[in-house]
């Protein structure tokens, strides 16, 4: 009994060497090891066993075998940075994935003071600390980035915005850079929920209907897990976001360990919603319903649009304002306030938070009304924008709100009751999202591969 106990203890003294010396991409500081025709960095791992729970890691010149939990344990998955994670853990994401018998599996449950930043139906915004705004411009702009991240290495998701009709924009690219060596681009196309595809590192791949699978950086380790479910994508990286994927929405979910060090479109995450409009430079501005300068200044360097290169040109002018949209008088926005309550009726009742949505569905139902909501003017036309008629783009958007918020409502009912915030708010320790320095990888800022 002795001996498994200091065996156990020798196990857990390895595991925990790993960790400190290993960057996303596993390289300490001691000699290179040989395995086989190649050589390997020193912290990295040479080759797995998950059956056995066994990694041989490159040890200052010496390739070592260590056991991932007990010295009967078996049934390991492999996950990220090509690390063996013993059967029965559990992830620290929003969405997590526990290791079952050598297979990750998802969880229904999100963990408590879990945050979640929301676009959605025509660019409607929801900041991860709970203010509620609407940005009908065009062009890339920063959703999420890493403050504490070197020189942009970070993470960070940057969106996309094209016009749908004269006034109203959705996203229809979406960019996530787990670390400057893992960037996925998910782009709207045709039958999105039948083609399920996307670029990761400039290759193409398609999301397989059932299981988990591994997206690798440019060095070949585990950063990003992916699958799928309906009609949508759900990508959890090293980094600890979390995206959901979906036709008209886009969910960014970052757990508490990451409050302090996340700004963007989003929100500073902090849990206190009075400072969510802070500009790059740190300014904090007003919170608004319509805002005009914070999204602009979220403007990401990376743009394809030829007005989008020139600052400070605004790209959300319609109808010869700036703002709301709207133009619509006080009985037709009662009547539409009416319609988006029966419709969405089903779910505030039981959840009063996700009242919010009958105003982002009377705005859209206005545009819908003027003629200014239509058809998608340059991406690759999707069907939901088949629908060109008034008549016929008010069942596209009260579809809409119907799954956005039926989402909503399976987040929250997911997730525990939290009775006090204080617990999410206490002092933590950010984690840092590991990156490396590699010169051979070229990104641009909003993480487009070249």
């Amino acid at each position: 009994m002795m001996g498994i106990k200091m065996h156990a203890v020798v196990v857990l003294l390895s595991i925990a060497a790993i960790a400190s010396c290993r960057s996303i991409d596993g390289e300490g500081s001691g000699r290179p090891c040989a395995f086989g025709d190649r050589m390997v960095k020193d912290c990295e791992i040479a080759a797995t066993m998950a059956e056995k729970c066994l990694m041989m890691v490159c040890r200052d010149g010496t390739i070592v075998e260590e056991m991932v939990g007990g010295p009967m344990d078996t049934g390991c998955c492999l996950g990220f940075g090509n690390v063996l994670y013993s059967n029965g853990h559990q992830t620290e994401h929003c969405m997590p994935m526990t290791c079952k018998d050598s297979v990750w599996v998802p969880e229904e449950s999100i963990p408590q003071c879990c945050a979640q930043c929301r676009v959605y139906s025509y660019s409607h915004y929801t900041t991860f600390d709970g203010h509620h705004y609407d940005w009908q411009g065009i062009c890339n702009y920063t959703m999420v980035e890493q403050s504490h991240s070197t020189e942009g290495h970070g993470a960070a998701v940057f969106v996309e915005m094209d016009r749908v009709g004269k006034c109203a924009t959705t996203n229809y690219h979406t960019t996530f850079r787990n670390d400057h060596l893992t960037i996925v681009n998910i782009t709207k196309v045709p039958a999105l929920d039948e083609n399920m595809t996307m670029d990761v590192n400039g290759e193409m791949m398609t999301v397989p209907d059932q299981g988990v699978r591994f997206l690798v950086s440019t060095t070949g380790n585990r950063t990003v897990m992916v699958y799928r479910r309906n009609k949508c994508i759900f990508l959890l990286g090293s980094s600890m976001l979390t995206l959901v994927h979906c036709p008209m929405s886009l969910d960014i979910m970052a757990p508490r360990m990451l409050s302090g060090s996340l700004s963007g479109l989003c929100g500073a995450f902090n849990y206190d919603d009075m400072d969510d409009f802070t500009t790059p430079a740190g300014e904090v501005q007003p919170l608004e319903m319509f805002p005009e300068d914070f999204p602009e200044m979220w403007r990401a360097e990376a743009q394809t649009m030829p007005m989008c290169m020139q600052d400070g040109v605004s790209t959300s002018i319609c109808n010869g304002t700036k703002g709301n949209k709207c133009l619509a008088d006080s009985d037709a926005l009662e009547e539409y306030k009416t319609t988006c309550q029966n419709v969405l009726q089903q779910y505030i009742s039981m959840r009063p938070e996700l009242y919010f949505y009958v105003a982002s569905c009377v705005n859209d139902l206005c545009l819908a009304g003027q003629g200014d909501l239509g058809t998608v003017t340059s991406m690759t036309p999707d069907p939901i924008f088949a629908a060109t008629t008034p008549a016929g783009m008010v069942e596209v958007i009260l579809r809409n709100y119907i799954t956005v918020a039926g989402q909503h409502f399976q987040y929250l009912q997911r997730m525990p009751p939290l009775s006090d915030l204080s617990a999410c708010t206490a002092p933590v320790n950010t984690t840092s999202i590991p990156v490396v320095d590699d010169s051979s990888a070229s990104h641009d800022s909003a993480g487009h591969a070249h």
